[in-house]
């Protein structure tokens, strides 16, 4: 039996109905999966620019840093490597304490104070180097500048002259321990060598190269027998010693005298210097004593003052190099400082009876050279068992030529067997006879000195 035309016509449209309900609900997913995908591409492109951003911040933060890192604080570590006090500053933004960057810029800062620290000990190591050749040929040079005052001073009889030449051999003096010291700062031995001599010898010879010595008060000694210093460290005490009054006199009062005292006891013998001066401050003090023990050191170039001081850095150089103990500190009874200049007993001895110096000192006159050994300048060389004597005033006072002639007798310099000595009319005499024979070949007019070749063509 035939199906009716209106049921094929139902069914075709509830067929249609079903698919037409199948297509809106596909597209309907669709739909919703287009916007799902659309949604996370929108968190996808959100997230990956507040990502962005953060790079971005990241890397303005690091350019200031690699900015700031540049402009202060590596300028304020250059500095720092010179002077300790002196605090490099942090990362400008903490955020980035830890991080990659943070550590990347330490190892940059470590490698340039590196840097810096041994370009400074190389550039001190030249400097040194020029003045320990320098300083060498100046030492030389103030030798035989004092060997030959003091000849003059042996050879003029008047007292005008002989006050003059001891003036300057004063200064020459006072040079000589200035180049001295400069030399020792930069690694030179001390360019002289002495035997060994008593305690007394050596307080004399450091008070005689010092302006102001007048004002040294006659040094009290409490040692036991003949107490000596070894002949290697006979120079460098005195030095130290040296540069200690020089250091305490500054500071003192004119009109009161420095205390020199040295007493021996079991650990060794010990130098006390007490001034009454100013004193200085604690912190100053700490520092002082770091540079006179020789704990503090100090590159060449580093010297601080105008001019530099290289007293204590001197002082602190000899210690730490002959085992020296040398400590500052305030005077029991008044503001000043008293210095103590330990010497272990290694470095004592027991001199001769001839060797030893009466106990009271006069400063002014200075101990006599001994050959100079070992030095890369033939430094002068001149002893002499002839010791002036001291005049009023307190300057050495000259002998005449019968006085050395006696001197010589007794085992100095000779004189010229059956040779008169001179009166001083006689010397007077003789210089003007010089002087006028000098003046009268100046004037004379120039003469070929071979005449028979004046007329040869």
């Amino acid at each position: 039996m035939p199906v009716p035309w209106w049921r094929q016509r139902r069914r075709a449209e509830s067929a249609l109905a079903d698919a037409q309900s199948v297509f809106d609900a596909r597209l309907a997913y669709g739909e919703r999966l287009q916007q799902d995908r659309v949604a996370a591409l929108e968190g996808e492109i959100a997230r990956l620019g507040a990502e962005l951003a953060g790079k971005d911040d990241l890397v303005r933060s690091v350019v200031a840093e690699v900015r700031h890192t540049a402009a202060t604080r590596l300028p304020e570590l250059a500095m720092a490597t010179a002077h300790p006090h002196v605090v490099v500053p942090g990362l400008r933004d903490e955020q980035l304490a830890g991080s990659e960057i943070d550590v990347s810029l330490g190892q940059v800062l470590d490698q340039v104070r590196q840097l810096v620290v041994d370009e400074r000990v190389r550039g001190d190591d030249a400097a040194k180097a020029v003045m320990r050749g320098v300083m060498g040929k100046l030492q030389a040079l103030h030798y035989r500048q004092q060997t030959f005052l003091q000849g003059m001073q042996e050879r003029y009889d008047h007292p005008d002259v002989a006050e003059d030449l001891v003036r300057l051999d004063e200064l020459n003096e006072l040079n000589l321990r200035l180049v001295q010291g400069l030399a020792v700062m930069c690694g030179r031995w001390p360019g002289l060598a002495r035997g060994d001599s008593p305690v007394q010898g050596i307080v004399k010879s450091a008070a005689g190269r010092v302006v102001g010595y007048q004002r040294i008060a006659t040094p009290s000694y409490h040692v036991r027998g003949r107490l000596g210093v070894v002949a290697r460290a006979v120079e460098p005490l005195a030095m130290v010693l040296a540069e200690l009054l020089d250091n305490a006199l500054s500071h003192s009062p004119s009109n009161i005298d420095i205390e020199v005292e040295v007493k021996h006891g079991a650990s060794g013998c010990t130098f006390f210097i007490t001034d009454w001066g100013l004193g200085m401050e604690a912190d100053e003090l700490a520092r002082a004593n770091g540079l006179a023990a020789g704990d503090l050191a100090l590159l060449f170039t580093e010297l601080e003052g105008e001019p530099p001081g290289i007293g204590l850095p001197v002082a602190g150089a000899i210690a730490r190099q002959y085992g020296l103990r040398t400590v500052l500190e305030r005077a029991p009874y008044s503001n000043g400082l008293r210095a103590a200049v330990l010497v272990p007993e290694s470095l004592l001895i027991m001199v001769k009876e001839d060797s030893v110096a009466p106990n009271t000192v006069s400063p002014n006159v200075p101990s006599p050279r001994v050959p100079i050994l070992g030095d890369e300048e033939p430094l002068p060389v001149h002893v002499s068992a002839y010791t002036p004597a001291t005049g009023p005033g307190g300057l050495p006072q000259r002998r005449g030529m019968r006085a050395r002639a006696a001197a010589g007798a007794a085992g100095g310099v000779p004189d010229a067997p059956g040779a008169p000595d001179p009166s001083p009319a006689e010397n007077q005499s003789r210089w003007a006879a010089v002087q006028s024979g000098t003046a009268a070949g100046r004037a004379a007019p120039d003469q070929p000195d071979h005449p028979s070749e004046e007329g040869q063509p």
